[in-house]
């Protein structure tokens, strides 16, 4: 059933929950850094050796904006590259100390917004909440 109602209302949803999360505030979590820079810092700490070719695949992201991410994370002090000795065209990408402090500060500054808007609901609506999130995640990756 594709009609123009449930397009209107996917659109209107995806609106709403931008907002409603700060996406498009120039920086996430009151900080210095964007959505995308976060995502990429995400998949990095994840593993413990992750190539950009792999995040960009990941993250479906252009070459050399992810290029430009990583220079920056470079010139912060918060990414460490090592030449992947199976492939010396290729590194391997990981978080230095500095990099794991940030993110890791990044990713309670999250905690904390998430807590802060679950803090007004009871436990039925935080349950019914996540339900809901976890059937619109498994209906999207049949599309995949």
């Amino acid at each position: 059933m594709k009609n123009n109602s449930s397009i209107d209302k996917i659109r209107s949803f995806n609106r709403f929950y931008t907002g409603f999360i700060g996406l498009l505030n120039k920086k996430l979590i009151y900080s210095n850094y964007t959505l995308q820079e976060v995502r990429v810092l995400f998949e990095i700490n994840c593993t413990t050796y992750i190539t950009a070719k792999q995040i960009r695949e990941m993250l479906r992201m252009d070459k050399g904006y992810l290029s430009r991410i990583l220079l920056k994370f470079d010139k912060l002090g918060i990414l460490k590259k090592e030449i992947d000795i199976t492939d010396g065209r290729t590194y391997k990408l990981s978080l230095t100390q500095k990099g794991k402090l940030e993110f890791s500060k990044l990713n309670q500054a999250s905690e904390l917004q998430i807590m802060s808007f679950l803090s007004n609901l009871d436990e039925q609506d935080i349950c019914m909440l996540t339900k809901n999130m976890e059937n619109i995640q498994n209906i999207l990756l049949k599309i995949k």
